[in-house]
């Protein structure tokens, strides 16, 4: 029970950190329209000024603080069973990507840590040293 709970504690720290860069860059953003003076009046046509007044807006919603965070929604949630013969083509990246609305920290989190780059050399060359070692035909060019 003690590493379930070291997971769900690392699990929050790391959503924090996510909403935490989330909620900074949005607030730059709007800094910039409103210190750059891209919403006077004068500076901008009416569509512009209108949809910056309306982010700003959305940003303020945004920001207040939700009884539950979608870290605890999701938790909460059903989990998705698999079938073997339905499946089959199951991607949990593509299921973040549908669900980027209702989760949308959540989702950047699956992001980042589920695609990891893979490679296909083989690890015994991989780890290898005997092919970066110089012997005498490598280490010098024909005339």
């Amino acid at each position: 029970m003690n590493e379930i709970e070291f997971v769900r504690s690392s699990l929050y720290e790391l959503y924090e950190t996510y909403i935490g860069n989330g909620a900074s860059n949005q607030l730059q953003e709007a800094n910039q329209l409103v210190t750059s003076g891209n919403i006077r009046s004068g500076t901008m046509k009416t569509k512009t000024k209108g949809r910056a007044e309306f982010d700003m807006w959305a940003q303020d919603l945004d920001t207040t603080v939700p009884v539950k965070s979608d870290l605890d929604i999701y938790l909460e949630e059903g989990r998705y069973i698999c079938n073997e013969e339905s499946d089959v083509n199951f991607n949990a990246l593509d299921w973040w990507k549908a669900n980027t609305l209702k989760f949308r920290y959540l989702s950047n989190m699956a992001r980042d840590i589920l695609s990891i780059p893979i490679t296909t050399v083989a690890s015994e060359s991989a780890f290898s040293a005997g092919g970066r070692v110089l012997d005498q035909y490598r280490s010098s060019l024909k005339p």
